[in-house]
């Protein structure tokens, strides 16, 4: 791989890398930070790279899963206040919304980003990575080590039961859980 292909890679892959360690550490300078990271390691570790094992996408959606868990885990983190959850998602599709729909879309949004509390760590990533970054179940199996999608399938139904069942509680019916 030429480093204009890994630039190319950078530019097409960065908004997701970013808005997924975004998810899971709630902090946009923090996320910008591993997800950057990310795509140092993939790059620095490219020689050892075997494209045989699975995509440099996937690789790089695997090293920042594990550096967000890592984060997770440390010291420093355990420190921190979360204060911030999902904001820039709220904002950007705010600017998209016509405005009577913009404060059920927020409402929304709130309790969703409620909800994901109740999930575990592997089934917020699990259906992140399958919902919103489009990651087969064999891809977020490999993002976790796993060798069975198995695994990954069954915290997405686990992640969607408990959304569901948060969401009607707040008195929402959400359909595209469902599927």
């Amino acid at each position: 791989m030429t480093p204009d292909d890994f630039d190319k890679l950078y530019l097409d892959c960065f908004p997701q890398i970013f808005s997924l360690c975004k998810i899971m550490v709630k902090n946009k300078q923090d996320a910008e930070e591993l997800a950057n990271d990310s795509f140092v390691k993939a790059y620095l570790n490219l020689s050892e790279f075997n494209a045989q094992k699975g995509s440099l996408r996937n690789l790089i959606y695997k090293i920042a899963v594990n550096s967000c868990l890592d984060f997770l885990k440390s010291k420093d983190y355990n420190k921190q206040k979360i204060t911030q959850s999902m904001d820039g998602l709220e904002k950007e599709d705010e600017k998209q919304m016509l405005p009577d729909s913009q404060s059920e879309h927020q409402e929304l949004i709130r309790f969703i980003s409620e909800c994901l509390k109740y999930l575990s760590g592997c089934e917020k990533v699990a259906i992140t990575l399958y919902y919103i970054h489009g990651l087969t179940l064999i891809e977020i199996a490999q993002n976790f080590e796993k060798n069975s999608p198995n695994t990954a399938k069954k915290w997405i139904e686990d992640a969607k039961r408990k959304l569901k069942i948060c969401l009607e509680n707040k008195g929402l019916n959400e359909h595209w859980l469902d599927d």
